[in-house]
């Protein structure tokens, strides 16, 4: 009961631009992967790349982007398998750059870990119609705390319908470019948590 009730003060949300990155605001992503639902994971936000469509005759500024797909999510401190997760996560770090907060209303946010130092979403730089512009350095305009803050204001909305303390999970493609399928893999490793769990209690570890 108190996970539908979570779900039922999820509200929709998001940033969304011209450039194409941007978080999903037509979505509610708290359903979008059951398997995660099932293990305690509540989805939060997510972001990808939708590639810019250029009007013909257009004269403003045309970016180029690179972008890395990311998926934030909470579970209660109270569950045994966030913890798991945390650890899972940590592993993975040719796959993912996680950063995980632990978050209660005693003490409020800390991080909890983290496993890239200078972390970034989006990189972008200015692409005119002449090949000098191709040497033309990205620099980065979407970090960490773009999602954090998004992340900050959500809470705010949520406060009263959301376990008070939790873990609070950013994941981001190590790889920009890739297909997002973070909560899927995320829903796998708690399945795959939740089974050596269960052979560890039969075989009495």
């Amino acid at each position: 009961m108190l996970l539908i009730r979570r779900l039922i003060g999820y509200a929709r949300y998001g940033v969304s631009g011209p450039d194409g990155g941007l978080l999903d605001r037509e979505n509610d992503v708290s359903q979008i992967d059951h398997e995660c639902l099932l293990f305690g994971f509540v989805p939060i936000s997510m972001g990808y790349y939708k590639p810019l469509v250029i009007e013909e005759g257009s004269t403003e500024p045309v970016y180029e982007y690179i972008f890395r797909n990311y998926a934030t999510g909470r579970m209660s401190i109270a569950d045994l398998r966030g913890v798991a997760l945390v650890e899972e996560l940590q592993e993975q770090k040719d796959r993912f750059s996680v950063v995980i907060y632990k978050d209660s209303d005693d003490a409020g946010a800390s991080i909890l870990a983290q496993t890239e130092e200078h972390l970034w979403v989006r990189k972008q730089r200015v692409v005119e119609h002449s090949p000098e512009a191709l040497s033309t350095e990205f620099e980065i305009d979407m970090t960490l705390n773009d999602i954090r803050n998004d992340l900050i204001r959500i809470s705010s909305i949520q406060r009263e319908s959301s376990a008070h303390d939790h873990l609070e999970f950013i994941i981001i493609d190590r790889l920009p470019g890739l297909k997002h399928t973070i909560f899927e893999e995320v829903g796998l490793m708690l399945g795959e948590l939740a089974g050596r769990s269960v052979h560890l209690e039969r075989c009495g570890g």
